[in-house]
C-alpha cells in the first residue's frame, strides 16, 4: 500500500510540473485567464499530494464524499454556502459579483458602478467592428481607451463573467470572446432586466 501511495505522489508531482511549464507559456502569452486556470487546477494537486490515507487507497468506498469532491465542477460554478458561484446582483448604483473564496472558505464581493459597467460596454462596442476572438487584454485596452480614468482589471473581468453568464457574448473556447456589434444596446437592455 506504501508503494501505491508513493506512485500517486510521484504522478501528482509530475502534473504539477507540467502545470508550472504551463503557466509559464500562458504568462509569456499575456492568456491570464489561462493563467488563472491553471493556478486553480494546481492548488488542486497540490492539496491532493499527501492528502489520502492508506484507507482511502485501499477501499475508495470508505470515503465516498472524497471521490465526489475530486469530480471538480466547472470552473466558476462551486457550490458553496447554499448557491452556485459567481452570482450577479443589481443595486441602485452597482453591480456586485458575488464570488467564493476556496483560500478563506467563504464568499466575497466585487463592486462595479453602473458607470464603469458602460465603459466596458462602450469599450467593447468599439472593437466589436474587428474580427473575433478578442483576447481579454484587448478588451481592458479598449476600455481604458474609451473612459478617462483607468479601469481596474478585475472589475472588467467580473463584467465580461456576466456579460458571458447571461449570453451577450460568447466565449470561444481558449481564443477569446466574440463579441456582438449591439453589445452596448444588449448590455444596456442586461443592466435594466437585473
Amino acid at each position: 500500500m506504501n508503494d501505491l501511495k508513493k506512485r500517486i505522489d510521484c504522478v501528482l508531482s509530475k502534473a504539477e510540473s507540467e502545470l508550472r511549464a504551463l503557466l509559464v507559456a500562458a504568462a509569456e502569452k499575456g492568456d491570464y485567464e489561462a493563467i488563472e486556470n491553471l493556478r486553480q487546477i494546481a492548488i488542486s494537486i497540490r492539496a491532493l499530494q499527501g492528502d489520502h490515507t492508506e484507507e482511502e487507497l485501499g477501499n475508495p468506498q470508505t470515503h465516498p464524499e472524497s471521490h465526489a469532491a475530486s469530480k471538480q465542477p466547472k470552473r466558476g460554478r462551486l457550490k458553496r454556502g447554499g448557491g452556485a458561484y459567481p452570482r450577479f446582483e443589481s443595486r441602485k448604483d452597482a453591480i456586485i459579483r458575488i464570488g467564493w473564496s476556496k483560500k478563506e472558505r467563504r464568499e466575497y464581493r466585487q463592486k462595479v458602478s453602473h458607470a464603469v459597467y458602460e465603459s466596458v460596454l462602450r469599450g467593447m462596442q468599439a472593437i466589436s467592428a474587428g474580427a473575433p476572438p478578442f483576447q481579454t487584454d484587448q478588451i481592458i485596452e479598449a476600455v481604458n481607451n474609451s473612459c478617462n480614468d483607468d479601469v481596474p482589471s478585475y472589475q472588467v473581468y467580473a463584467i465580461i463573467g456576466l456579460l458571458r453568464e447571461r449570453g451577450v457574448i460568447e466565449q470561444i473556447g481558449r481564443e477569446g470572446y466574440a463579441v456582438p456589434k449591439n453589445v452596448f444596446v444588449k448590455g444596456q437592455a442586461l443592466l435594466r432586466d437585473m
